[in-house]
């Protein structure tokens, strides 16, 4: 076995389903995209993959990588095929990767395992991906290739998937967040210390829904909550802005309990969204409510915007009147006007999830406070 990971302490019953999965789409040979949520922990198994003896791993992590250029990939990848004396020009090092695959599949099944594929970003171009083709042409049946992502790399570089490339990743495999007794495995193995009380990791795997990221930083937050805070907001930051405008919209919609008419298959194969839709950790939803701008009419935004400039302190109303109607309204100095706009702006869902709350000073005005 080439490969000494630390993962390759995990036991055989460690994601046991995802293994088969992948077993089955690399049977006999292929290649597809593994694509994760940021953070989730998809290198964890892409490691533990690669101890396995069901095949010769060839494993590349192009985050790695000194220079991300397409000259160090290949320089990398030939080191990995264990070739001492790397040639300079580029078909040398094509041509030397290819005498070195006909020997390897020889004996066994090769598998090329590529994380974090996509911080290749515009070197992943046309000619890279036709020179893998390549490499796995050299003996197709027994030579398969795993690219991992965190989104689609039609996404990173939409030109570089022309012709025969588009094959290449039409196959995509979603890596949901981990399962409770997998995701145990994982810190008994990296962070065992951090596993105190079983009843504070069952609470910890509730809100994280398995994303490994989360957990380490919820399990943390108890020497720091403030610091830990900080980098959990970061994490959700990092995970909700690699979407889609679309994708974004009806995570919004979802966090505010309002209908939506189709869900995104990707943000469901992805584990997002779960049954009913629920998100799959509590902390996404309200991560959303609190970042999203909140969107109001435009009596309404006046009002609000008067209210925080003043923030702790009240607001005469004979100020908003002025600021929000002229003497032509027919509502003009209107307490029952008023008294509509503060209603709608208190049951504001993105008002609310802020943090803003409205007090009432009886005849005299109102004060805005955040929580």
């Amino acid at each position: 076995m080439k490969y000494s990971f630390k993962e390759r302490q995990l036991g055989e019953d460690f994601c046991a389903d995802r293994v088969a999965e992948i077993k089955k789409l690399l049977s006999p040979s292929g290649f597809f995209t593994l694509i994760g949520i940021p953070g989730v922990g998809i290198s964890f198994f892409i490691r533990f993959i690669a101890t396995r003896e069901f095949a010769h791993f060839i494993y590349l992590d192009t985050s790695a990588l000194a220079s991300k250029t397409k000259h160090e990939f290949f320089v990398a990848l030939l080191k990995e095929l264990g070739i001492v004396k790397i040639p300079e020009g580029e078909q040398e090092l094509l041509e030397a990767a290819k005498k070195r695959l006909k020997k390897l599949t020889k004996q066994k099944h090769v598998i090329f395992l590529f994380n974090r594929f996509d911080d290749l970003g515009k070197e992943m171009t046309d000619t890279l991906l036709a020179n893998l083709r390549t490499l796995r042409h050299v003996t197709a049946d027994k030579i398969s290739m795993i690219f991992v992502a965190h989104k689609s790399l039609t996404d990173v570089s939409e030109d570089a998937l022309q012709g025969g490339n588009m094959d290449m990743f039409s196959n995509i495999y979603y890596f949901q967040p981990y399962k409770k007794e997998d995701l145990r495995q994982l810190f008994i193995l990296h962070s065992q210390h951090l596993l105190q009380q079983d009843k504070a990791f069952e609470e910890v795997y509730e809100k994280s829904g398995g994303h490994y990221e989360l957990a380490k930083l919820l399990l943390k937050s108890k020497d720091n909550k403030v610091v830990a805070q900080k980098f959990i907001n970061f994490s959700l930051k990092k995970i909700y802005t690699g979407l889609s405008y679309g994708q974004k919209k009806i995570l919004q919609k979802i966090a505010f309990s309002k209908q939506i008419k189709e869900l995104d298959e990707v943000l469901v194969s992805l584990g997002f969204i779960r049954p009913n839709n629920e998100f799959f950790s509590p902390l996404l939803a309200e991560y959303i409510k609190k970042t999203i701008a909140i969107k109001l009419p435009v009596k309404e935004a006046k009002l609000f915007q008067l209210l925080r400039k003043r923030i702790d302190k009240v607001v005469n109303k004979e100020e908003i009147f002025k600021a929000l109607w002229q003497e032509s309204d027919e509502e003009f100095g209107s307490d029952w006007a008023l008294n509509s706009l503060i209603y709608r702006l208190r049951k504001n869902p993105a008002f609310r999830a802020k943090g803003y709350v409205i007090e009432n000073h009886k005849k005299v005005g109102y004060i805005l406070y955040k929580n």
